[in-house]
């Protein structure tokens, strides 16, 4: 995300805000006024489905734009469609995306950043599969318990082919991708989107017999409300037993 400089014209389409950050907004409003969002919904005259859309950064029309910002409070209606707002509102998600990033370099220096990718579809998942030989699986602590459940379900399924995919033939790789479908819906339908990366390491043991270490790529699924923009992930730099 570029910097906006003071004076600078900021070439934005109708709707301004990309529909990810002005959900984010929304939420952070919200939740700042201590409001749920029924609560927002019935300010706004929307449904609480339209609200939780907005908040997971699906895009909203002018008049639900209008709505909300009526509902959270601006005298202005079509503040979320004034180009200054829009441009201070850009700024703020850059300078607190950077200084979030520092902070947590800063607060884990025996930690390494790693880039995630969205991880959305079977196709996705058995290359994912292919790539790795061990895994680190984590779900958000304040996902909902169905949510929970629903992701120690796709923790499990990657595990067990994990463990047998070098013994399947192509074509069965082929029809496992479709196995890994239903919990990848059912997680987006709970709020929720699944990440990857993958990181090339070197496992040792301090007990080891053999100390010499094993080379290996470890595969990180990473599981946490749609509505957070994930980026990257912290993982220890060294990687023992």
């Amino acid at each position: 995300m570029r910097e906006i400089r003071k004076g600078e014209t900021v070439a934005l389409d109708s709707a301004l805000l990309e529909p990810k950050m002005l959900g984010s907004w929304v939420k952070i409003v919200r939740l700042t006024l201590k409001w749920s969002q029924d609560a927002l919904a019935e300010a706004s005259g929307l449904t609480v489905r339209t609200v939780q859309r907005v908040e997971a950064g699906e895009r909203a029309s002018l008049t639900t734009r209008r709505c909300l910002a009526r509902g959270l409070g601006y005298e202005n209606p079509d503040m979320f469609d004034d180009p200054a707002f829009a441009a201070t509102v850009i700024q703020f998600y850059a300078t607190v995306n950077v200084d979030q990033i520092k902070t947590e370099e800063d607060r884990h220096p025996d930690h390494l950043k790693l880039a995630v990718s969205p991880l959305e579809t079977g196709v996705a998942v058995a290359s994912l599969i292919s790539a790795c030989d061990a895994w680190v699986f984590h779900c958000d602590e304040d996902a909902p318990a169905n949510a929970q459940s629903e992701a120690a379900g796709l923790f499990d399924l990657l595990q067990d082919y994990g463990d047998i995919w070098s013994d399947l033939t192509h074509s069965n790789r082929v029809d496992s991708q479709a196995d890994f479908a239903p919990s990848l819906e059912a997680l987006r339908l709970l709020g929720m989107r699944v990440y990857q990366a993958t990181r090339a390491a070197r496992l040792f043991g301090k007990d080891w017999v053999d100390p010499t270490p094993i080379s290996t790529t470890v595969g990180y699924v990473t599981i946490v409300p749609i509505e957070r923009d994930l980026s990257h992930i912290l993982v220890p730099k060294r990687n023992g037993a």
